[in-house]
């Protein structure tokens, strides 16, 4: 006796379940994607946020990260890093790749993220204030690119003798009134666009005689509020910071690659304490 086996087929419910196979979970598929973005966020936010700190307490402190232009580099490496390259890893990754696609993947991010970070420091770091030369009416502040090495071995005292890693070192530039030698090369650094700010064979410390050329050319704080009266809170800020006032402290116009400024400077010993981004 023969049995016959009669199997009933349904085409929609196995075309249900064969692409129910064929498909990973959506909800997995988009976990893993965030998780693997997030992780990459959290070490692009890491490492910008430990150059941010070096920059506003060593390279750019005291203000200058505006008005040096630090702000503008910053701002560029957050961009190519901190955004850009997590949204790289969003598009890109996907859990249904091998491992070793995956990997590949990631070591191409990284060495793209890698170049743009060596690239945005090393701008960041060139662009960094090394001197805040005063020039007998203003403070130049000289970015660490501009400074030559065979300018910075005729420096007379060893601060100015090479390039700090701590903020501007603050000095006196005098010019050579009796030396035509000396002011014969000095125009020719300015026909290259260098004065003798640039040229730490004229710089001085921040002592007597010099200091009191400085201290005559201080303005007072009343004047700066006057020519500002927007940026009052600003200026008050600054001298509450330095723990200055109006009597003891004052102003002087400053001039980088990046515009103008304003300088509150203590009147008693020279020292700058804040720069302001003030075009007074």
């Amino acid at each position: 006796m023969t049995t016959v086996v009669i199997e009933t087929m349904n085409p929609i419910a196995d075309n249900m379940i064969d692409s129910n196979k064929s498909q990973p979970r959506s909800d997995g598929f988009w976990a893993s994607k965030f998780k693997a973005t997030g992780i990459h966020l959290l070490i692009c936010i890491l490492i910008a946020t430990t150059i941010f700190v070096l920059m506003t307490q060593m390279w750019y402190p005291d203000g200058l990260l505006t008005l040096a232009g630090g702000l503008r580099f910053f701002t560029v490496l957050v961009c190519c890093d901190v955004i850009l390259g997590p949204i790289i890893t969003l598009v890109v990754y996907s859990i249904k790749k091998s491992k070793r696609e995956r990997f590949w993947d990631f070591a191409i991010i990284g060495t793209v993220q890698v170049a743009a970070l060596s690239i945005g420091l090393h701008a960041i770091i060139d662009g960094r204030p090394a001197f805040a030369v005063f020039t007998g009416k203003k403070i130049e502040i000289i970015n660490a690119v501009h400074m030559q090495e065979h300018e910075l071995a005729l420096g007379k005292q060893a601060p100015f003798q090479h390039v700090s890693w701590q903020g501007p070192v603050a000095a006196i530039a005098q010019y050579p009134e009796q030396d035509a030698k000396l002011q014969s090369a000095i125009m020719d650094s300015a026909g290259a666009g260098f004065g003798f700010a640039y040229m730490p064979r004229f710089y001085e410390t921040l002592a007597q005689p010099q200091l009191q050329v400085l201290q005559n050319a201080i303005k007072p704080i009343a004047q700066l509020k006057q020519l500002a009266p927007t940026r009052v809170n600003d200026i008050d800020q600054a001298l509450q910071n330095a723990g200055l006032n109006e009597q003891n402290a004052g102003w002087l116009d400053v001039e980088t690659n990046n515009g103008f400024g304003v300088a509150i400077v203590e009147r008693a010993t020279g020292k700058t304490h804040h720069y302001l981004d003030i075009d007074a």
